[in-house]
């Protein structure tokens, strides 16, 4: 079974990810925004929501003003989102691409002022990773925003079931394949960019019903072309 599949088969059934049914933004999108506010740094409002899922972050976005690219390579997750648009009366402030964000992204240099990667490249293979970078490079405007949030390898979850020396897991209930980074891969994977943050969050969560301390990276970088 693919990736693909497995996170289709997750959505669709399994719910065991937290953030598959979480319909709350995160708090890495809530308090990031926050911070380039604060510090000045947002200058447009074209947002680009890489691994949206059914679009919790897309949502609380849309609400805040900005325009939402949700994309997904997930049908299913993309349609849910489309409802709760309508439901919502956000159709002019979101749309929905399929697409998966470890190839070339479907959209024109310099599309975006705001792009969120929340726990989604953790699935991508390194030569999906290499791709992921260089593309968000490209379709970020000079001086645009990149918000992530990644599982580090101090999560109590990948200490106990993963691999530290291949900085992977694989969920015993799903069999989906995720990546920690820790903060010199991180660096040297965006080498290229300005760090405007750099913190390791904790917080408790539930990972296919048992409860674990969460360790991630909450990163915001600046483009430099």
């Amino acid at each position: 079974m693919s990736q693909k599949q497995k996170w289709e088969k997750e959505y669709l059934s399994d719910h065991g990810v937290p953030t598959t049914t979480r319909t709350t933004p995160s708090s890495s999108v809530v308090k990031g925004v926050e911070f380039l506010r604060q510090n000045n740094f947002l200058i447009g409002n074209k947002v680009l929501d890489l691994g949206s899922g059914p679009g919790r972050n897309a949502i609380y976005l849309a609400k805040e003003g900005f325009e939402i690219t949700a994309v997904d390579f997930i049908v299913s997750s993309l349609e849910t989102l489309k409802e709760k648009t309508k439901s919502e009366g956000l159709q002019k402030n979101i749309k929905t691409v399929t697409a998966s964000i470890g190839t070339k992204l479907p959209f024109r240099s310099d599309s975006f002022d705001l792009a969120l990667d929340i726990t989604s490249s953790m699935s991508l293979d390194d030569d999906e990773v290499v791709v992921f970078e260089k593309e968000l490079r490209r379709v970020l405007k000079n001086k645009g925003i990149l918000i992530m949030y990644v599982l580090s390898d101090q999560d109590e979850y990948m200490v106990k079931y993963g691999d530290i020396n291949k900085g992977s897991y694989v969920s015993p209930a799903a069999g989906i394949v995720e990546h920690c980074r820790g903060e010199k891969e991180l660096k040297q994977i965006f080498k290229n960019w300005e760090f405007l943050k750099f913190d390791l969050r904790e917080m408790e969560d539930e990972y296919f019903g048992k409860k674990y301390t969460r360790r991630l990276w909450w990163v915001i970088l600046r483009n430099r072309k």
